[in-house]
């Protein structure tokens, strides 16, 4: 992930400066996580004192490692921006609505939005807004399970659990492709070939081939994703942040084309 940015963090300080109290900044550097021992030392309550605790309590976080500085500036962020623990003192002055702008802005330049309160990679912001159009859409198609699935594997992305986010993902592909598969069953008054209780993904993909929903090209494309979201699932400790982002992506892809497809039947 992208760092945040010196220019962020400054405009960050001037955010607290300017629109927060004494105690209330101190409150925020405890809710964020952030050591006791960075700030502790500053203790006078007057404004002055007030600057001084922000500037060098900032400037001993970016002597931090570069993961454990990540980590309290992207706490700091979605706190202050989001009030997870206070709100500002002061949120009408317009000094601190001019650094709220700011940090916003610097944030995007950063290569992030903020979405329910966490920071995400902007790419991901543009995601965010096909999901919209999604949740509308598989509501419609009664898709209603795909969409559970879908929005369970983003909160787990956003928890930063890869595993259970890629477990979600290819949960909510079994049942896009299965969903598909009974509503073109359902409209030639027949079930899914199988020599099992149920049909299987294998099952789900020939049917889909078989009732030219998908194509040759189409058909390998979902078999070959499918062994790429099940590699890594059901193993803890082998998705990667990378690795779910693009079976993530793919998955709107493929349920924007479906959703298409499936209008027309």
């Amino acid at each position: 992930m992208n760092a945040i940015s010196s220019r962020t963090v400054s405009h960050l300080a001037l955010l607290l400066v300017n629109g927060y109290s004494f105690s209330n900044i101190k409150r925020v550097f405890t809710h964020a996580g952030v050591p006791l021992e960075l700030f502790s030392n500053y203790e006078q309550q007057n404004e002055v004192s007030k600057s001084v605790l922000v500037n060098e309590t900032m400037k001993k976080i970016s002597e931090l490692s570069p993961e454990e500085r990540q980590y309290y500036f992207s706490e700091l962020v979605e706190d202050c921006l989001h009030f997870q623990s206070f709100g500002p003192s002061y949120p009408d002055d317009t000094a601190y609505q001019q650094s709220l702008l700011k940090v916003e802005k610097s944030l995007k330049l950063d290569g992030y939005i903020l979405d329910n309160g966490k920071l995400i990679p902007i790419i991901e912001g543009v995601v965010v807004e096909e999901e919209t159009s999604l949740e509308i859409n598989l509501n419609k198609l009664g898709l209603n399970v795909v969409l559970h699935h879908l929005n369970l594997s983003k909160q787990h992305y956003i928890d930063g659990k890869w595993d259970s986010a890629n477990g979600q993902t290819r949960k909510a592909l079994e049942q896009l492709t299965l969903k598909t598969a009974e509503k073109i069953a359902s409209k030639y008054g027949e079930v899914i070939p199988t020599r099992y209780a149920s049909p299987n993904p294998n099952d789900v993909r020939k049917y889909l081939r078989d009732k030219g929903f998908l194509n040759d090209k189409e058909f390998e494309l979902l078999k070959s994703f499918y062994g790429y979201a099940s590699v890594a699932g059901g193993n803890p400790g082998l998705s990667t942040e990378t690795d779910e982002r693009l079976r993530r992506f793919f998955l709107i892809g493929l349920l924007q084309n479906y959703i298409e497809k499936l209008s027309n039947i």
